[in-house]
């Protein structure tokens, strides 16, 4: 995947020449512009979600997810 996103110019990998195992990975200008894009597609999407539930399912589902994170905080998980 990491190859795919560098020949797309997304990224960048540079080999750390002290120790070859180490790669330093970065985000191109075009790979943070695309990131931005996603973002903004997402919030959307959300929002609409969101505003399809309602406030009450909205609140119970944050509730759960709260309550998710809680139980896998406890079990170490997170």
């Amino acid at each position: 995947m990491a190859n795919q996103m560098e020949e797309k110019g997304y990224l960048n990998r540079e080999i750390n020449k002290s120790n070859r195992r180490k790669v330093t990975v970065t985000l191109t200008e075009k790979g943070q512009e695309a990131i931005a894009e996603a973002s903004v597609e997402y919030n959307r999407i959300l929002g609409e979600i969101i505003s399809r539930l309602g406030d009450d399912n909205a609140k119970e589902l944050v509730r759960l997810f709260n309550l998710f994170a809680s139980i896998a905080e406890d079990m170490e998980l997170a």
